[in-house]
């Protein structure tokens, strides 16, 4: 049976037939590609907040490798270690707290390589820091310059580093 040969009421059926199926299946498209964009939209959400503690993280090393500068500049002033001291311990457990928020939510393979590379750096400052801490303690003011300018100021700027390339990474993502 051709169209022509269908009354105006059968037409007009198919007609409205087919506008109703081409806008259900508008409607279908259009909220499958929402559901896709909130996905997205979450998902870059998740890496913001992820650059955000990265750099919260080398905000707060940075801050105490002043603190660690400051103390042994001063040749370990009572009144100086005193006042700093408890501050950089309490910001190393601000940067321990951000490290395992980090390292959960980490899902690429690359994210996870460059956290662990830093998770090493950051020993070998702390280790440098607390040697440095020591030799004040002992007295021996030229031993912690020599530490300060040889080992201890090259681990920070390499643990730095690190932070920054982690960092720049999840902004890529």
């Amino acid at each position: 049976m051709k169209l022509d040969q269908l009354k105006i009421g059968a037409r007009l059926g198919a007609g409205f037939g087919t506008v109703l199926l081409l806008l259900v299946l508008i409607v279908m498209l259009s909220f499958s590609r929402l559901v896709m964009t909130e996905r997205g939209f979450d998902s870059a959400l998740d890496v913001e907040h992820r650059v955000a503690r990265a750099d919260a993280w080398k905000n707060l090393t940075t801050l105490n490798v002043s603190r660690t500068i400051a103390i042994v500049k001063s040749g370990g002033l009572p009144q100086m270690s005193a006042f700093l001291t408890p501050q950089m311990k309490d910001t190393s457990e601000q940067i321990t707290r951000v490290q395992k928020e980090l390292e959960a939510e980490l899902s690429h393979e690359r994210s996870k390589a460059l956290f662990a590379d830093i998770s090493g750096k950051r020993k070998v400052y702390i280790d440098q820091r607390e040697a440095a801490l020591a030799l004040l303690k002992a007295g021996d003011v030229a031993a912690v310059e020599l530490l300060l300018e040889k080992s201890l100021l090259p681990a920070s700027k390499v643990y730095l580093a690190a932070i920054e390339d982690f960092s720049n990474f999840e902004r890529e993502l």
